[in-house]
């Protein structure tokens, strides 16, 4: 497994099938990016010069930053997620007792970007995503821990298991609020018993905002 840190840039670039290269022109208009965004399924965007070099790069997050600096512009920002059909996408599960590794494999065989990790009685206690790859290391030389439980495996970095939730009850501004001051992708939509009911993406925010 170790000689995959050894492959070239090249011959892995495109490997997920995900997310494929979109650039626009540095007049485009940000309502213009986010559908382009959201209609490819990317999550960063470059942004080409006169000359065709690339200036800057806009992510999602950077986006939900500005979305929060104007929240109050925004129709839905007061509106409960659930009356705006954010609390009803399928959340994927993994008990914190199986091994990254299944993890990580499920988040690939699903096409999904991250799973919400629950104990025995299925309530949430933390996430995983592919970012989370980072507990290798960065050349791969810790990759036997891989076959570690996720419980262990999550907090290799020292600190405790990530976990970012919301519920029902909970508004637009809230939601968007608690993406950019936790830097997460995504939360988890739980119910009185903190078992996850839903998930809500930063596609899912932005497709919201420019409804």
């Amino acid at each position: 497994m170790q000689k995959r840190f050894n492959q070239p840039c090249e011959e892995i670039i495109g490997a997920s099938k995900r997310e494929a290269y979109h650039p626009v022109e540095a007049q485009t208009p940000l309502s213009q990016l986010i559908e382009i965004m959201l209609r490819n399924k990317c999550h960063r965007m470059p942004v080409l010069g006169d000359g065709g070099d690339i200036q800057t790069v806009v992510t999602q997050s950077k986006i939900l930053q500005l979305i929060l600096e104007n929240i109050n512009l925004f129709t839905c920002a007061h509106k409960t997620i659930n009356s705006l059909g954010l609390a009803i996408k399928e959340v994927h599960t993994i008990n914190n007792d199986s091994a990254a590794l299944r993890a990580f494999h499920s988040i690939i065989k699903l096409k999904v970007s991250g799973l919400a990790v629950v104990n025995e009685q299925k309530i949430i206690i933390g996430n995983i995503s592919a970012s989370d790859l980072k507990n290798i290391g960065t050349g791969g030389e810790s990759v036997g821990r891989l076959l570690l439980p996720l419980d262990q495996f999550l907090q290799l970095d020292g600190n405790p298991m990530p976990l970012h939730s919301v519920t029902k009850d909970d508004t637009f501004a809230q939601v968007v609020e608690k993406c950019v001051h936790t830097k997460s992708h995504r939360v988890f939509v739980v119910g009185s018993n903190c078992v996850p009911e839903g998930v809500i993406s930063l596609s899912d925010i932005l497709r919201t905002a420019v409804a």
